[in-house]
């Protein structure tokens, strides 16, 4: 155990998910959903960091924290292309 409540609770509620399964499963992600994927772990770990993640509203911030990312990525995008557009 740490002196960090939240890290631990979040750590007991891995372990009783990995607990249950029971399958392997194996992603082919692209580069870029793979940077996505960082970026909504990192979000939602400061979620859990936050205090704010529970066991029942666990699912409702992944999908935040997911579309989270992608509006962030979006957003980079934008930025960069317009910056682009700007140079030619």
């Amino acid at each position: 155990m740490s002196d960090n409540t939240a890290l631990d609770e979040a750590m007991k509620m891995m372990d009783r998910h990995n607990a249950h399964q029971t399958e392997t499963h194996y992603f082919d992600l692209q580069e870029n959903e793979k940077t996505l994927v960082q970026t909504a772990g990192r979000i939602y770990g400061s979620y859990i960091e936050a205090g704010l993640v529970t066991p029942e509203n666990k699912d409702e911030y992944i999908n935040t924290a997911i579309h989270d990312a992608i509006r962030i990525a979006s957003r980079i995008e934008d930025i960069v292309s317009d910056a682009e557009e700007q140079i030619d």
